[in-house]
């Protein structure tokens, strides 16, 4: 089986969840033993897999269905996104609906990273096949995620993200502003024309805005716990990346978490930011659950590895190209 995994606008998604998810459905195709291609000049391929629902993408969909073969597009972007991350994301919401509800509507069938991410695109009115898969995590990162972390070292509260207001940027101000004794590190691009004045934030004398890190690894080796106060998440890679790193997870206690991270297990579920310096509070100062979080948060990270969801992605789409029917 031969699949060609395509992102549209390659050259300018370099960073965030699409990029990562992209990369994650290539390595997934070769550890589910599929040759792979990413380039639309060389059709002999039996799957085109869209990682976004570009312009283009969209035609050479309806090209390559024409020509018989199977088309899959990964559901990693949802109307919900847009809301709180970009100007007048609320007053485009609606025709973004109407238009995924187009885009999404011109595979053969869909893969979505989570059961919430299914039950969104299918209120679109979708009608296609819905599979769920996880982006996963690759293997080797698994193997060399290894916190270098010293006795002398401060405590860092650590996060992986935009900075937008979606990703709940201002509940980690204020929680730096509650424990000035620990260091608050947000790893990430600061989006343009944001919904907030960041530079306020910038004021905040133990919270550092990193930027886009080249090497993730290595923001992940000082970080003590991972705090991700997402308002609004498809799956989270990043938690998935902490995780390797044994990292204890606070979340905020959203639908697209339930079946997968489970409270007091392998995390911390909050929902106000009351919640989360209670959570942050008991991470520091109960040493048996900082563990249990530990080992879980690993556990979960080894169960998405990249050779896991590869064999399930091969089965994926075995069913799809034994379908008799395009609709």
């Amino acid at each position: 089986m031969k699949v060609c995994v395509y992102l549209e606008g390659k050259g300018l998604i370099r960073t965030g969840g699409v990029r990562t998810a992209y990369n994650n459905r290539i390595k997934a195709c070769r550890y589910g033993g599929m040759e792979v291609s990413t380039s639309l000049s060389d059709q002999d391929f039996d799957i085109l897999q869209i990682e976004f629902p570009g312009v283009n993408s969209l035609f050479y969909a309806k090209r390559m269905r024409k020509k018989g073969k199977r088309v899959v597009i990964g559901t990693h972007i949802t109307a919900e996104d847009f809301r709180d991350t970009f100007v007048f994301g609320d007053k485009i919401f609606p025709y973004l609906r109407r238009f995924l509800k187009f885009a999404y509507s011109s595979g053969d069938a869909l893969i979505s990273p989570s059961v919430y991410t299914k039950k969104l695109v299918l209120s679109y009115g979708v009608n296609r096949p819905i599979y769920v898969l996880s982006n996963g995590i690759d293997p080797e990162f698994l193997k060399s995620a290894n916190r270098k972390k010293k006795e002398d070292d401060g405590f860092v509260v650590g996060c992986v993200g935009f900075v937008t207001r979606r990703k709940g940027v201002l509940t980690f101000a204020n929680l730096a502003k509650r424990f000035p004794e620990f260091t608050f590190r947000w790893v990430g691009d600061i989006r343009k024309n944001l919904l907030f004045d960041v530079e306020k934030l910038k004021g905040i004398p133990n919270l550092q805005f990193t930027g886009y890190a080249k090497d993730i690894r290595k923001e992940y080796e000082k970080f003590d716990v991972f705090l991700f106060p997402s308002y609004e998440e498809n799956q989270g890679i990043v938690l998935l990346e902490a995780g390797a790193y044994s990292l204890p997870l606070i979340v905020r206690d959203i639908p697209v978490y339930e079946g997968w991270l489970h409270n007091g297990e392998n995390c911390i579920k909050c929902s106000t930011d009351g919640d989360f310096e209670k959570a942050l509070e008991e991470i520091v100062n109960n040493k048996n659950l900082r563990e249990k979080l530990s080992r879980n948060s690993r556990k979960l990270a080894e169960q998405h590895s990249l050779e896991i969801v590869g064999k399930k992605l091969r089965k994926i789409y075995e069913e799809v190209l034994s379908s008799n029917s395009s609709m």
